[in-house]
């Protein structure tokens, strides 16, 4: 892939820079002035491959003396990227994972903005489930109040919210730019993408489910992201007027209307030529009711993967 040249100047950290949109980032712009980190004390072969500086740091469990250390490490970092999530599939949610991931992100960022004197810019990857995941969301703009945090039913909501607002919170302290860009699904250039892991699954037989859901490519996001970690370093950004405090970015400008889930995935089957059979929405959304019936009823039997896929199905259905 020819990469386009990137716009930012300055050393950027990536918290969580082992994900799929990383590395098409790193596909699209390059790996010159970037430190990736992630949780597993090696990173994955694609990093070896193509990035010089990778840190080892686990926000469930690090501590101020890691993060002193890096900040020691790298003096020059400008920016910061906040690119992490607890798991979405996992055999059972727990909710302390969330908490920790929270305490982890807030202790990095608060500590960054102390010590690292040229930190100009903290861009956080956020999440159209910072508004409540479970909530029918229809042309909502970056305007729209939220809703009560002890309203939200599902943690990785509450984790997303929360990051949202310890990021703000400490970067308004410390006078240190930050933005949330909220996005939704992403079809990513890696094979482990969830989303195109997703249409796989129904290339042969699926429905077209008319809901209409935002996806973007991570290509799409990847470019915002260096368009705003330029942006910031431009002298004029110091009244923080030329960034908002939040974007929503969940589908492609050319598409200037919501589009229905199934659109994505008879464009999937075009592309990959597949003959394939369509299937009425409404076995689908018996099979939804039926398995959210089977969640309801989980918290007696403890059986794992249940909540984690309700959660999607539930989430896919508004």
């Amino acid at each position: 892939m020819t990469k386009v040249k990137s716009k930012r100047k300055g050393l950027t950290l990536w918290l969580g820079g082992t994900s799929s949109l990383a590395r098409t980032y790193i596909n699209e712009f390059g790996a010159e002035s970037l430190i990736l980190s992630g949780s597993r004390e090696k990173p994955p072969l694609w990093v070896s491959n193509s990035i010089q500086h990778y840190v080892a740091l686990d926000l469930l469990t690090v501590t101020e003396s890691d993060v002193m250390g890096l900040a020691r490490r790298f003096p020059d970092i400008s920016s910061i990227i906040v690119g992490v999530r607890p798991l979405l599939f996992t055999p059972f949610v727990d909710p302390e994972i969330h908490r920790k991931m929270v305490q982890g992100v807030s202790l990095v960022i608060d500590i960054a903005c102390r010590e690292l004197g040229g930190l100009k810019f903290v861009l956080h990857l956020s999440s159209v489930a910072a508004t409540d995941h479970l909530k029918s969301q229809h042309l909502w703009s970056e305007t729209q109040p939220l809703t009560a945090i002890s309203e939200y039913r599902f943690p990785y909501d509450v984790f997303k919210r929360r990051c949202e607002e310890e990021i703000s919170d400490l970067c308004s302290k410390h006078d240190v730019l930050c933005c949330h860009l909220r996005l939704s699904a992403l079809f990513s250039d890696d094979k482990e993408c969830i989303q195109c892991s997703a249409l796989d699954l129904q290339g042969r037989i699926g429905c077209y489910l008319p809901v209409a859901i935002d996806c973007n490519s991570s290509v799409n996001v990847s470019r915002a992201i260096d368009l705003l970690l330029a942006r910031a370093e431009e002298p004029r950004v110091s009244n923080k007027a030329s960034i908002r405090a939040i974007y929503y970015y969940t589908r492609p400008i050319h598409l200037t209307e919501p589009v229905p889930y199934g659109y994505y995935l008879q464009e999937f089957r075009r592309a990959y030529q597949i003959h394939a059979i369509w299937i009425p929405v409404w076995v689908v959304n018996i099979f939804v009711s039926l398995f959210h019936c089977l969640a309801v009823w989980n918290r007696y039997f403890g059986l794992p993967y249940i909540d984690a896929v309700d959660y999607l199905l539930q989430v896919s259905s508004r």
